[in-house]
Order: structure tokens, then C-alpha cells, then sequence
């Protein structure tokens, strides 16, 4: 939580967000300890899906790039042997 302070400190923040799900167990604790409220991402990434679904909604596709084409390359059959 020494960086969460930090930032809160130096930077003015408010919110602090995980950096990854494992720190997850940890959010309440160090909310607790910094006196700011603490994301959880995975929580969050769910519950931004859910609202996106109940609304019919999706991200934008102009935001992403078109994946290029693949080539799709087959491996020859697996033969077995006497």
C-alpha cells in the first residue's frame, strides 16, 4: 500500500485499481488502510460485461484495427508406425 499512498500523496489520487487479480483479496485491506476506495479489475471487467449485455451493447470496432489475414498452415497426418 506504500505506492497507493504515494500516488494519493503526490498525485492527488483518488481511486486506486489493482494491477491484477491476484491482488484482489488484498482490495479491502488496503482501502481500508489508504481511505480511498479500491477496484477490484476483475470485478470491475465483469460487471462492465454485464452492463454491456443488459444494454445490447459492444465495444466500438472502430477503436481496433482489423486482424490481418492468417495463413493457415496444416500439419501433415500423424501416421503410426509398425
Amino acid at each position: 500500500s506504500s505506492e497507493s499512498e504515494k500516488a494519493i500523496r503526490d498525485d492527488r489520487a483518488d481511486t486506486i485499481i489493482l494491477g491484477c487479480a491476484g491482488m484482489a483479496e488484498v482490495a479491502k485491506a488496503v482501502s481500508e488502510r489508504v481511505g480511498v476506495p479500491v477496484i477490484d479489475p476483475v470485478v470491475a471487467g465483469i460487471k462492465m460485461l454485464e452492463v454491456l449485455h443488459v444494454l445490447g451493447l459492444s465495444q466500438s470496432r472502430k477503436a481496433y484495427f482489423k486482424p490481418r489475414p492468417k495463413k493457415r498452415v496444416c500439419a501433415p497426418p500423424v501416421t503410426a508406425k509398425a
